[in-house]
């Protein structure tokens, strides 16, 4: 892959988009190269599936969800984040994928958690929150959050959970917390459950054996009822062995959905094996349409770490789990370039293996369009109204002040939104170029952990590149890297236009 050189960039503008005129990075080329074959054998075909489910869980790198249960592209929904912390942003996000996304309800959101690498835990990833640190203040959480508290709603353990209580409670209390947490903090979702249309179900991942075991599920009394009289058995749709799809026919689709994924991850188990070290996190919109585990093909297993946000919204939560997992890949990089370098005497002293943290936008991105079509208080009552939550407001307040100067320029052309097809299109490279400055500007505001990730950038081991995946075609594009380093009175005078456009032909003049 070759990043053009667009013609009308002035060479100061060249000079920060290609540093010393730098090559793409073999990593960066191996990407394009897997994303190309995956569109090659026909896979990217991102409207022939509809998601069957919601996954919540942990965003790290030994979690591939796709591959772990063995889904094509668009058949789940994803939402993760480091710890599976549970944030208003989180759960607007699923709200919007839960009952925009597909013509149809999803109708399992299905919780996996499971027991950090590395000595990694959740007091790392959150330590100034207590409650969910410590078995004890778990319980007492768990304890809490009753389901008694819902009427009409039914709580079910499966059989892993005794087999499993007996060395990790804490994560199972985890996992029981974020489904309790979702009917106590969104009203309409735990109506989406009361009156059937949604089961959640709730797991723990073992990486070292690849296996994922349901301990519970959560769903109206009536389903559950069901539940414990149907045939086949719920611990044998558990353990995938109700492959078949007759099998399940006459069940709630959510017990179809789960039949399916169980099977998944027992095909997937067959075949486990253990995460290589992970080098590229990849930050992207939640819309189902665009997992990376699954555009990049083959790539290896667990090398890419990926964080879903609607529109790319870049929240306190994400940042912390962006920070953490920048860390692990430049540690990464700094290993491989030293065993390049014992290994390759050659090299000049100032060669280096890079890591990558990638912001991905998409083209027909739902919550980028209904903030782009609409008037601002027109976008939040749409969504609003799609979802039945109180959480969507500050995506649209987020993307709106993203695309600001993007209004602007289209304004200063004459365009209207959507006027051409590509336009559309340069809409989502707007929108990754913008992402990558959100890191700049909240450093700015004083998040420490935008300020952290700003220093592994300037370190020179991680580059910051923007991107974007084309729906209908199925290939990813990826912009020139940003740069290492920006003083602050760069940052809103920073070029994005001629950014967004480089190496892009727009059918109209550029003002």
């Amino acid at each position: 892959m070759q990043l053009q050189q667009s013609q009308t960039m002035t060479d100061a503008e060249r000079r920060l988009f290609f540093p010393q005129n730098a090559a793409p990075d073999p990593l960066l080329v191996h990407l394009a190269q897997l994303n190309q074959d995956w569109q090659l054998r026909g896979e990217s075909n991102s409207e022939s599936q509809t998601p069957i489910a919601a996954i919540l869980g942990c965003s790290h790198s030994s979690m591939p969800m796709p591959r772990i249960l063995d889904c094509g592209l668009n058949e789940i929904f994803m939402q993760v984040e480091r710890g599976a912390r549970l944030s208003a942003e989180k759960i607007g996000t699923l709200m919007y994928g839960l009952t925009h996304l597909a013509d149809h309800q999803i109708p399992l959101v299905q919780i996996i958690v499971h027991q950090c690498q590395a000595g990694q835990s959740c007091r790392k990833v959150m330590p100034d929150k207590p409650t969910i640190t410590r078995p004890a203040a778990l319980i007492e959480a768990a304890n809490r959050l009753s389901i008694g508290n819902h009427l009409g709603i039914s709580h079910v353990n499966l059989p892993a959970w005794k087999s499993l209580s007996q060395y990790n409670s804490h994560d199972l209390i985890h996992g029981r917390t974020r489904s309790l947490l979702l009917l106590e903090n969104d009203k309409a979702f735990a109506t989406l459950v009361k009156e059937g249309k949604v089961i959640v179900g709730e797991a723990f991942f073992d990486e070292k054996i690849g296996k994922v075991s349901w301990f519970g599920l959560l769903a109206a009394d009536s389903i559950i009822d069901q539940l414990r009289q149907m045939s086949p058995r719920i611990e044998d749709i558990v353990e995938g062995l109700a492959s078949d799809p007759q099998q399940v026919a006459h069940l709630h689709e959510g017990i179809v959905s789960l039949a399916r994924i169980a099977a998944g991850n027992r095909r997937y188990r067959a075949v486990h094996s253990p995460p290589v070290p992970c080098r590229v996190v990849i930050l992207g919109c939640a819309d189902s349409r665009s997992h990376p585990t699954v555009t990049f093909g083959d790539f290896e297993l667990g090398a890419i770490e990926s964080f879903h946000s609607a529109g790319n919204e870049i929240g306190d939560h994400t940042l912390r789990g962006l920070r953490i997992a920048l860390e692990e890949i430049e540690e990464h990089a700094r290993q491989a370039t030293s065993a390049a370098l014992l290994t390759n005497p050659e090299l000049p002293a100032s060669y280096r293996e890079f890591s990558y943290l990638i912001v991905k936008s998409h083209s027909r991105c739902g919550a980028l369009n209904a903030v782009i079509t609409s008037a601002e208080n027109g976008a939040k009552t749409a969504l609003k109204n799609m979802t039945g939550s109180p959480h969507v407001g500050h995506l649209v307040n987020s993307i709106r002040h993203r695309l600001s100067p993007y209004f602007s320029w289209l304004h200063k052309n004459g365009l209207t939104a959507h006027e051409h097809d590509a336009l559309g299109i340069f809409a989502a490279r707007f929108n990754a170029v913008e992402g990558c400055l959100d890191f700049y500007r909240r450093a700015r505001e004083g998040n420490l952990d935008a300020t952290q990730i700003i220093e592994i950038i300037r370190r020179g081991f991680v580059r910051l590149v923007p991107a974007v995946y084309l729906l209908k075609s199925g290939r990813i594009e990826f912009l020139s890297p940003m740069p290492e380093s920006l003083e602050e009175t760069e940052i809103e005078e920073y070029p994005v236009v001629a950014h967004a456009t480089n190496g892009f032909e727009l059918p109209f003049a550029v003002g």
